[in-house]
């Protein structure tokens, strides 16, 4: 699948997009022998209390690495452009997509809002259950949708100390968010790989590098 391009001198910024419960991030936190700066991201507050308390419990492999807690919306991105080497969304355009009326602009400003957070030479990985080539097709669609729309949504956000490898992202605040998303950045051609799994049931982890 090949690597991201980052700058060797500061840790990898990873930006999980709706965290839920997963343990991914402490997996992550506690083998990846390259520093790491996690952000966990989720609308659901407590979802990232939970994660408080699984990470918690993580001892990174190395001291270099470091978890942040973000309360947000995934269509609203308090971050700034080109600020994440890796985005992953583990199943929440799935979730996006239950939205029969919406669905399908909300997954919009969605990726919308991914390339802009994501850095030249960044990647976003997206983990689905649905068939591959249908989700390859709406993707490559997404991507090619004219975005120069701007996006305005007073935000919440919430972060806390997680713990003794984590740190305090932002503090209980309001932020405005508007921006515009410039279109010619655009993700590359996405690629897939099958994920089998002991209960006899397939995932796709389908993933598209920014080169802009």
């Amino acid at each position: 699948m090949g690597q991201c391009h980052h700058d060797k001198s500061k840790p990898l910024s990873y930006l999980d997009l709706g965290c839920g419960t997963s343990s991914l991030a402490g997996n992550i936190l506690t083998n990846s022998p390259t520093p790491v700066l996690l952000v966990l991201l989720d609308f659901v507050s407590e979802a990232l209390h939970y994660q408080k308390q699984y990470i918690s419990t993580c001892t990174a492999l190395i001291p270099e690495s470091s978890c942040q807690l973000v309360c947000a919306d995934v269509m609203f991105l308090p971050f700034g452009d080109g600020c994440f080497n890796i985005a992953v969304d583990k199943g929440t355009m799935d979730a996006l997509l239950k939205d029969k009326v919406n669905g399908h602009s909300k997954a919009q400003v969605m990726m919308s809002e991914v390339r802009r957070v994501l850095a030249p030479g960044g990647r976003f990985l997206q983990i689905s259950d649905e068939d591959p080539d249908t989700r390859l097709l709406f993707l490559e669609q997404l991507n090619k949708v004219n975005s120069s729309h701007v996006l305005t949504e007073q935000t919440t956000l919430d972060a806390q100390l997680l713990g003794d490898n984590c740190e305090s992202f932002v503090g209980s605040t309001h932020c405005q968010t508007a921006r515009t998303l410039p279109v010619s950045k655009q993700l590359s051609s996405w690629s897939f790989k099958v994920i089998p799994t002991s209960w006899n049931k397939e995932y796709f982890i389908l993933w598209s590098d920014n080169h802009h």
